[in-house]
């Protein structure tokens, strides 16, 4: 980052979802509306339902006392993403000790990919540091029954689910196996997490009721996660590959721009933002395309839209393109055969914990040899020691708790979330200390097989 800083490079804020959350950020500051509109041009700035509203305040409260600057969100995510490293180190301490803890310290700050993804304008290295944090702090409190404690907890907890949409299912399922005390009786911690789920839905239910008042739905996150799962499909059936390339962006967005000028025409309204980031970046021309979606569009419930209760245009357009997706959708994971599915999944998971996001980088001079050392250290150095490091955290039992968490957290990415490896950042922080176990054990192993073999002589 420092060498980024002096050259004559700024840093990829226009990557992905990136210009969403900076629209939103300046909105929320100069507007006090979260809203996706770009200029209102003597209009209301329109809300929106298709972000959630943690990391634009967390960068809108950012741009207040710092100015608005492009390097503002880069040292956010280094930041976050270096204490992310520090509390999986302390982790690996409180489980295994001190050298596994260094050894975590160490892979995790020279995983190149993750410190390049530093330099977006995406939320994944923030939200990883949310997780982890509270995660610790579960620990922290693994004994504490008092209310004071779990309202607070619980109440982070609702919050930090407002930053992105995995995040309150998976620190539920963190605080079940990290916060609970496993030697306290049944009904003891069945209270514990009854007090904790209801402080949690008490900070996070503000959130479902501004959407239900703006739609007349119930949308407890946003409307973009049909729009991941259409995506995932379209990989599972080959039309698209697993390292979206900038081919299959193009085709995504082609997609999507032929999709929204159907809306926009039937609502009579243009969404600025979704065609700047989108239409300049691609030109219809494709008329095969446009009758495909037609045949997938939602045309009762546009109806039911133009005749029923009057909602911002903004949510109109964002309640047909959610529905869009979940009738393609539909037909697609019908017919995706199960076998074909668990392949797909498989390479998912060498190409998520080997090479990530280094394909976005190829611009970086040695961008190319660091993905390449990236593979050779996974798949002969970190994959051994991380199914090592698990074989031997699966016998101490206070572990189990842990190493259930990250399976299966591991297991929901892959095979409901991952489109794209910046999805599997958090997953990459945890193994990090399987791997250092397995190296510890491994080494403890050879020593002791060398005092066997070769004695040391008491005098």
């Amino acid at each position: 980052m420092i060498a980024f800083y002096f050259s004559d490079r700024t840093p990829y804020l226009g990557y992905h979802d990136s210009p969403d959350y900076m629209r939103m950020a300046d909105n929320f500051i100069n507007h006090q509306v979260l809203s996706l509109e770009s200029h209102a041009e003597g209009k209301p700035f329109y809300p929106t339902i298709a972000r959630m509203p943690g990391y634009p305040v967390l960068l809108g409260l950012i741009n207040l006392p710092f100015g608005r600057s492009e390097w503002n969100i880069p040292v956010l995510n280094l930041t976050s993403y270096l204490m992310s490293c520090l509390i999986i180190s302390m982790m690996a301490h409180r489980l295994f000790g001190f050298i596994p803890a260094v050894m975590t310290s160490i892979l995790t700050t020279s995983h190149f990919s993750s410190i390049y993804y530093t330099l977006t304008g995406m939320s994944e290295s923030s939200a990883n540091f949310i997780v982890v944090g509270l995660i610790f702090i579960y620990q922290i409190f693994k004994g504490s029954h008092g209310i004071k404690a779990l309202a607070m907890i619980g109440m982070a907890t609702g919050v930090a689910g407002l930053y992105r949409e995995p995040l309150l299912p998976v620190l539920m399922i963190g605080f079940v196996t990290f916060g609970l005390d496993w030697n306290s009786s049944f009904r003891r911690n069945v209270r514990k997490v009854a007090l904790f789920v209801a402080f949690a839905l008490t900070a996070y239910s503000p959130w479902i009721y501004r959407n239900y008042r703006l739609s007349n739905q119930f949308i407890p996150v946003t409307i973009y996660g049909k729009g991941t799962n259409g995506i995932r499909l379209f990989q599972d059936h080959d039309r698209i590959s697993l390292m979206l390339n900038l081919t299959d962006w193009k085709k995504i967005t082609q997609l999507e721009v032929a999709l929204l000028n159907i809306i926009n025409e039937k609502i009579g309204y243009r969404y600025h933002v979704l065609f700047e980031n989108r239409e300049n970046q691609v030109l219809i021309k494709d008329t095969d395309l446009v009758s495909d979606i037609e045949k997938y569009f939602p045309d009762e419930l546009y109806e039911t839209l133009a005749n029923g209760p009057d909602l911002a245009p903004t949510i109109k357009c964002e309640i047909l393109f959610r529905r869009y997706m979940s009738n393609v959708t539909k037909p697609l994971e019908a017919n995706v055969l199960l076998s074909h599915k668990a392949k797909k999944t498989v390479k998912r998971l060498g190409h998520l914990y080997s090479c990530n996001d280094m394909s976005n980088y190829s611009s970086f001079r040695y961008g190319y040899y660091s993905h390449k050392f990236m593979q050779i250290r996974w798949y002969l150095f970190e994959c051994p020691l991380a199914l090592i490091g698990l074989i031997y955290g699966l016998r101490n039992k206070n572990t189990m708790p842990f190493l259930a968490f990250i399976l299966l957290y591991t297991t929901l990415i892959m095979v409901k979330m991952h489109i794209e490896p910046r999805y599997g950042y958090l997953p990459i922080l945890f193994i990090k200390i399987f791997t250092d176990y397995g190296l510890y054990r491994l080494t403890m192993v050879l020593k002791s097989q060398r005092n066997v073999l070769y004695p040391v002589s008491q005098s």
